[in-house]
């Protein structure tokens, strides 16, 4: 199994309110990283975080295709498991060669996987595992699913630590640059919520354009990154760069703590956000375009107040 756990794999861009497929985002060597491992016509299952929103999932699967074969990475089909999938077997999983696992809310998608028996039944999948945000965040053994919706981060019923796939034991927070500055329940994000849950873990905090590759155990990232352990962060990969999960402490003493400049020209158009950031934050120049009811009522994935079923809460 090789997986790409990516924050976001960029692939569309905004255009008059419309969503548009385009290049997934090359920064970090993600494309030419991903066609070491490619096959040609390769055959994709997308599994969605939303099992029930099956017009925005069917117009994901279209993006992704569309993007991926911009970018020289041709699909020969791209299946979708959502609610519609009554049968879902190891022996189906088999014909396909890379697993694409979709964007939305960490809780529902992770519920969703259990209910499809996902961890036991991509134990021995032998090709590509593509996580996009808050997929990769399930991708790991345990899971912190970082308090996103109003009022998650007050409830106490609400569980931050759940049960993930196991493809790695890294805990991982996508869109570090949006999360970073975020307000969530009158509480700051980072420092209010996810420090004090940090306190003898770790957190691996990614920017749009950094991904971590997994290979046979060996976690390796991509591109600027963030370790937030003990209620502390500190960087530990720089763009352009790339170092060991298991050895980014060590790495990041051997590194300046000064950050890139990430704001303004630096946005790349086409980043696929985690869909459910634009109910999550409301800030941001990439979350202003996520917010307008057009593009709410088209990206797929979007988690609103009222609409994630009982079954899933």
């Amino acid at each position: 199994m090789i997986a790409f756990l990516t924050s976001s794999p960029g692939g569309f861009r905004f255009e008059e309110g419309s969503i548009l497929p385009c290049r997934l985002d090359e920064r970090n060597g993600f494309i030419d990283n991903l066609k070491r491992y490619w096959k040609e016509r390769s055959k994709c299952l997308l599994i969605c975080a939303s099992p029930i929103d099956f017009e925005e999932n069917d117009n994901m699967r279209n993006i992704i295709m569309e993007a991926f074969a911009l970018s020289g990475l041709e699909m020969l089909v791209c299946d979708i498991c959502d609610g519609r999938v009554s049968d879902f077997s190891e022996k189906r999983l088999e014909k396909y060669d890379v697993l694409i696992l979709g964007g939305g809310h960490v809780p529902t998608q992770n519920r969703f996987m259990k209910q499809i028996g996902l961890r036991e039944k991509i134990k021995d999948f032998a090709g590509i595992i593509i996580g996009i945000s808050a997929g990769t965040m399930n991708c790991a053994d345990t899971v912190y699913a970082q308090p996103e919706l109003e009022g998650e981060s007050l409830d106490s019923g609400y569980d931050r630590f759940l049960i993930g796939l196991g493809v790695t034991d890294k805990m991982i927070l996508p869109h570090y640059e949006e999360v970073k500055d975020a307000i969530l329940d009158g509480r700051r994000v980072m420092e209010d919520i996810t420090y004090p849950d940090s306190m003898g873990r770790e957190f691996y905090a990614l920017l749009d354009g950094s991904y971590l590759l997994v290979t046979e155990g060996e976690n390796v990232v991509y591109g600027e990154a963030y370790l937030v352990k003990d209620g502390a962060i500190k960087e530990i990969c720089q763009e352009n760069e790339k170092g060991q999960g298991k050895i980014f402490w060590s790495l990041y003493k051997r590194r300046s703590s000064k950050g890139r400049d990430r704001t303004g020209a630096e946005a790349v158009s086409g980043t696929l956000l985690q869909p459910q950031s634009s109910e999550r934050y409301r800030k941001g120049p990439a979350l202003s375009v996520l917010s307008y009811e057009a593009v709410q009522g088209t990206l797929p994935g979007i988690c609103q107040p009222g609409r994630i079923p009982e079954e899933y809460q």
